[in-house]
């Protein structure tokens, strides 16, 4: 946990002491995070040039806001760190807490997941066969090109369940197979005749 910076004012300072002390707020602890003086405009020159009408919006925010919250990314060097500001006004003329935290590794881990998510897919796409993916409840979790392009009986998506679908002759077949699968039964294959937009 980052320690936010609090800054001490009168209990209702006029619109310029109030934006002196949320300046003097993020000059603290633009300090701190980025190790050099500046206070915000050195923060806003390092910033990502696309993410700086987000961050200078946040700051405009935390001139009256309660509560505020914008992620953005700084360059130093040939280094890219994304950054998140917090920030809380106690009360609506209070002093203001900021907290500026380093989220990169958090937002690393998250694009690799997408990215791995992104090949998985590409990889079910691949295959001619139509496939979804269930989980332990029998919703739809992912589902191939094959399948979104012929799905049978009737337009079945993510997030739709799986079994609710097999009302078709042979479908409670279909439902036990695949419930005795995800609680961990062994698996076995079932055949029956699958309508499809384009065949059976």
């Amino acid at each position: 946990t980052v320690e936010g910076i609090v800054d001490q004012g009168t209990p209702t300072p006029t619109a310029e002491l109030r934006k002196e002390l949320t300046v003097g707020t993020w000059q603290s602890e633009v300090e701190r995070v980025l190790g050099n003086p500046g206070g915000f405009d050195a923060l806003v020159r390092v910033t990502q040039p696309e993410d700086r009408p987000r961050l200078r919006a946040a700051h405009l925010r935390s001139l009256s806001e309660l509560a505020f919250e914008v992620e953005f990314r700084v360059q130093e060097g040939q280094v890219l760190r994304w950054l998140k500001a917090v920030g809380q006004r106690q009360g609506r003329d209070g002093p203001v807490t900021l907290a500026i935290q380093d989220v990169t590794d958090q937002k690393l881990a998250s694009l690799a997941k997408e990215e791995g998510l992104r090949f998985a897919q590409t990889v079910l796409d691949s295959l001619e066969a139509m496939v979804v993916i269930v989980d332990e409840q029998g919703t739809i979790i992912a589902e191939n090109r094959a399948w979104r392009e012929d799905a049978p009986h009737g337009r079945v998506e993510v997030g739709d369940s799986y079994l609710a679908t097999c009302t078709f002759p042979g479908g409670e077949e279909v439902v036990a197979a695949v419930r005795r699968s995800l609680s961990g039964g062994p698996d076995s294959d079932v055949e029956y005749r699958c309508d499809t937009a384009n065949a059976e």
